[in-house]
């Protein structure tokens, strides 16, 4: 039996075995996807014909109107073109997305969108980022048989990236990686009213995005194809016809296929099974029911979790590692950590190996969190980062200097050193691994001149040999709200699967706050701050329905933020972090 069937087996047997603990001083908190909101919502915007003698600058917002409505064959938005446009405008071929602050602009009735463009999304749905700050569409106004009419649309469809949110989902499709178990999220941008099942299961069957194909491999190697409409029953059983040869089709690759169909769908209604039907038969499944259905909740065990630690905040005080608790009173930790005195400036703890590591002005010491055994060094180096451990309880530690930057990662079975080779010449300030372990969010300053240049970007995760072995293909994350960018990063964490929470303000001269963001920085809203506070690092332990943050202050004072409102939990503290 193959280890990834045999892996789902044990998940499907023990669907109502609940939660298994992690030995900690904490309690355990088992996250679900759930644990932020993904913003899975928008609105259908209803498009009207283009009145009868309007004015060119009514053609011209009836049509970006018409642009972000639902409808066949983008019916609607061609009655604003020529009849020639009509016939040659391919609405489907992308969706090119503007900046809010760009206008139509008219000079002796020649209209002109001048502005920013953000990027584009691919037919898949999947965004690309593509700065133009001096973007210019000519739409070509010309009058025929007497009303005005558009003769150049774009070649795709034309949004605002506000009409972007409030006319597209957000949806998330997953597909398992090259090596591992754990599903790995892939966003894409679906227009309101054909984000259904059917849709679902299609977008699985063709593939992940082309920025992820490099991780994400196709999961069969069989001819499969829908076959029509996805059907779910009165009992929310959801049944996939399929085109397949089933001699081709193994139970190992069905079942892959069918957890990423139901990873994909169970955001979309309360499904509790799923089968799949090839030419009106059941697929063979791994511990499929007598009518070749798994349950639904089988997905959870791979799904990729953050904050399944615990929550327990750690922090340094007086040069030895504490527990602080709800009320702000600490507890030195047991054994050498809370006894010895250290110069710590940052470190990571794992809940269920009971480890610590942390940046001394030496390296990296690694240990036990409790018993009296000294720590050891695992890496005599110096520009160490914060370090982390990851959901399968890898330590990540890297060091960035003079656009070099190392990684070294860390486990039971041995130490790698993982290929940079694509950040060389950065300056990386700060970084946290995804919870799926195939991505990575970091903080790099731009210029080595100019401390205050930073920018926030994703890179992905290669293995080789079931281990770390490349940071790829690093793209930057656009952060603006309100058309004003955030310019002073602090510090990351990984909110939800695709999401993001920042530390950092628009100006270095003001108060930092906290903003939430997707990974195409396409959605970012502001979550608050303290208007009198030096914020320098952060740490985040998502729940199921909440996520608990704390800031650490400049002067020592530790902040929790609690019901929109910021509660003190502590102070004379130099480094906080939760366990993975």
């Amino acid at each position: 039996m193959k280890p990834f069937l045999r892996a789902v087996l044990v998940a499907l047997l023990a669907v109502c075995a609940g939660c298994v603990s992690i030995p900690t001083s904490g309690p355990v908190v088992s996250e679900s996807r759930r644990v932020v909101d993904e913003n899975q919502g928008g609105i259908t915007i209803v498009a009207e014909p283009p009145p009868q003698g309007a004015v060119p600058a009514n053609i011209i917002r009836g049509f970006l109107t018409a642009m972000t409505a639902y409808g066949s064959d983008y019916a609607m938005a061609r009655m604003y073109l020529t009849a020639q446009a009509g016939q040659t405008w391919s609405p489907e071929s992308s969706v090119v997305i503007y900046s809010n602050t760009t206008t139509p602009q008219a000079t002796d009735n020649q209209w002109t969108m001048t502005g920013s463009r953000i990027g584009y999304l691919r037919p898949d749905g999947s965004f690309v980022s593509d700065p133009e700050p001096n973007w210019r569409l000519d739409l070509g106004l010309v009058q025929e048989d007497g009303q005005w009419r558009i003769s150049t649309p774009p070649e795709g469809v034309a949004v605002s990236q506000y009409m972007l949110n409030q006319s597209f989902t957000r949806a998330t499709v997953y597909f398992f990686p090259e090596s591992g178990s754990t599903l790995v999220p892939d966003t894409r941008y679906i227009q309101v009213g054909q984000w259904n099942m059917t849709k679902a299961a299609q977008l699985v069957l063709d593939g992940p995005s082309t920025w992820l194909s490099g991780i994400v491999a196709s999961t069969t190697s069989a001819n499969v194809s829908l076959n029509g409409e996805v059907v779910v029953s009165d009992q929310g059983v959801a049944s996939i016809p399929l085109t397949c040869d089933l001699g081709r089709f193994s139970m190992d690759e069905a079942t892959s296929l069918a957890i990423e169909m139901a990873a994909t769908m169970s955001e979309l209604g309360d499904l509790t099974r799923i089968r799949l039907l090839c030419d009106e038969r059941p697929v063979p499944l791994a511990g499929a029911a007598a009518d070749g259905s798994i349950p639904v909740s089988a997905v959870e065990a791979y799904y990729p979790t953050a904050g399944a630690g615990a929550d327990t905040l750690l922090a340094v005080r007086d040069q030895v590692l504490v527990a602080i608790d709800p009320a702000g009173e600490s507890r030195p930790l047991s054994g050498n950590w809370g006894t010895t005195p250290r110069q710590i400036t940052g470190f990571a703890a794992q809940a269920a190996n009971s480890q610590i590591a942390a940046v001394t002005a030496e390296g990296l010491l690694v240990g036990a969190a409790g018993g009296g055994v000294e720590p050891s060094m695992h890496w005599e180096t110096t520009d160490l980062l914060r370090p982390q451990y990851d959901q399968q309880a890898n330590l990540w530690a890297m060091a960035s200097r003079e656009g070099q930057v190392e990684l070294q990662v860390f486990s039971a079975r041995g130490a790698w050193s993982v290929d940079t080779t694509d950040l060389n010449g950065m300056i990386i300030k700060g970084f946290q691994v995804a919870p799926d372990g195939r991505r990575m969010v970091m903080i790099r300053q731009a210029s080595a001149t100019d401390p205050s240049s930073l920018e926030l970007g994703v890179a992905l995760i290669t293995y080789e040999s079931g281990h770390p072995a490349a940071i790829v293909d690093w793209r930057q994350i656009r952060l603006v709200r309100d058309e004003t960018s955030l310019r002073s990063l602090i510090d990351v964490a990984w909110l939800g699967p695709s999401s993001l929470l920042v530390l950092g303000s628009t100006d270095p001269s003001a108060s930092a706050g906290l903003f939430s963001t997707d990974l195409d920085g396409l959605s970012m809203e502001e979550w608050g701050m303290r208007p009198d506070w030096s914020p320098v690092a952060m740490t985040v332990h998502p729940t199921a329905t909440s996520a608990r943050i704390v800031v650490l202050d400049a002067d020592g004072m530790v902040w929790v933020y609690t019901n929109s409102d910021w509660i003190q939990d502590g102070d004379q503290v130099t480094a906080v972090v939760f366990p993975s």
